[in-house]
C-alpha cells in the first residue's frame, strides 16, 4: 500500500516583490560580520518580548483602571508561557490540540474549550462562526495550513483564520499573533511587531479581509491580499530593525 503524500500548495498570500524584500533583508542580516548563532537567539528573544509588550498594549487602551497593571503583568506572563510552549511543540504542522493548549496558557478560562456563545466583530457588521461550527473550522484550517509550502504563508494564514474564527471566549487576537510569531520563530525568522499605533490600520485591514472572505466563500481577494502584504512588510521591518540594532551593538 502506497504511503499517502501530503501535497503542498502555493497560495502566494504575499506578493513576490515583498517576498523578495524579506529575503534580501534576511540575507543581509545573516551575512553581517557581527551576526552569529548567539546573537540570533538574542535578537529573536528581545524582538519577541517587544512584540508581546505591544500585543498586550493593543488589548489594554491607555487610561488608569484599578487592577489594570496587575492584569497587564499576568497577561504578559501568559503570552510568554504560550510562546515558549508553542515553539517547543510545533514541528511544522498545526493541530487543534496545540491551538487549544496554547490558548489556555494565554487565558486560563480557555482551558474549558471553544466558546459556547455567539461572538460579533467590533466595528463591522460581521458575526463569527457559530459555536457548533468552530471545531470543524479549526480542523479544516489546520489541514489547509499544513499543506502550505512557505513558512511565511503558514504564519500569516494562521493569524488570519484564528482571528476570523474567533474560537475562544477571550485572547483570540493574542493567540493569532503568538502562533504567527511562533511559526516564524521555528523558521529562524523574527516576530512581526504590531504596536498600539498600528491598531486602527491593523483592525481595519483584518476586518475588511474577513468580510471579503465570507462574501467570496474563502477565495483570495484584494482586501485579503492587502492584509497579508501589510503583515509581510512588518516582518521585513523586523529584519531591518534587527540589522540596525546589531550594527549598533545592542545585542552584545
Amino acid at each position: 500500500m502506497r504511503k499517502k503524500v501530503r501535497r503542498t500548495k502555493k497560495l502566494n498570500l504575499v506578493s513576490s516583490s515583498i517576498r523578495d524584500q524579506i529575503e534580501i533583508e534576511r540575507d543581509s542580516l545573516i551575512k553581517d560580520p557581527n551576526f552569529n548563532v548567539f546573537n540570533r537567539f538574542k535578537i529573536h528573544d528581545l524582538l519577541q518580548k517587544e512584540a508581546e509588550k505591544h500585543s498586550v498594549a493593543m488589548e489594554f487602551p491607555s487610561g488608569k483602571k484599578r487592577g489594570k497593571y496587575a492584569m497587564i503583568r499576568l497577561t504578559k506572563e501568559g503570552l510568554n508561557s504560550a510562546f515558549r510552549y508553542f515553539t517547543s511543540v510545533y514541528k511544522g504542522e498545526l493541530n487543534p490540540e496545540l491551538i487549544k493548549e496554547t490558548a489556555s496558557l494565554i487565558e486560563e478560562f480557555n482551558s474549558r474549550g471553544y466558546r459556547t456563545t455567539t461572538a460579533r466583530a467590533q466595528g463591522v457588521m460581521m458575526i463569527y462562526p457559530r459555536p457548533e461550527k468552530i471545531a470543524s473550522e479549526i480542523e479544516r484550517v489546520c489541514n489547509e495550513n499544513n499543506t502550505l509550502e512557505y513558512p511565511i504563508d503558514k504564519a500569516l494564514h494562521s493569524h488570519f483564520h484564528l482571528s476570523r474564527i474567533h474560537p475562544f471566549s477571550d485572547g483570540n487576537g493574542r493567540l493569532a499573533r503568538i502562533i504567527q510569531n511562533g511559526i516564524l520563530d521555528t523558521e529562524n525568522l523574527p516576530p512581526i511587531i504590531l504596536t498600539s499605533e498600528d491598531r486602527r490600520q491593523y483592525v481595519g485591514l483584518i476586518n475588511e479581509a474577513q468580510v471579503e472572505y465570507k462574501e467570496n466563500e474563502g477565495l483570495l481577494k484584494p482586501k485579503q491580499a492587502r492584509f497579508f502584504n501589510y503583515l509581510a512588510l512588518k516582518l521585513r521591518d523586523s529584519l531591518v530593525q534587527a540589522k540596525n540594532n546589531l550594527r549598533q551593538g545592542k545585542y552584545k
